[in-house]
């Protein structure tokens, strides 16, 4: 799990899912990423 902070500030968790956990590929602090966001 990860913590991700958005452009406002806020702290939400995030996780690797698809090729990036497939190939262990690294995410670093600072790296882009694209999120996909579901309401409850």
């Amino acid at each position: 799990m990860f913590r991700v902070r958005v452009n406002n500030e806020d702290l939400i968790l995030g996780y690797a899912s698809g090729r990036i956990r497939r190939n262990f590929i690294q995410i670093l602090p600072g790296d882009r990423v694209k999120m996909e966001v579901k309401s409850l």
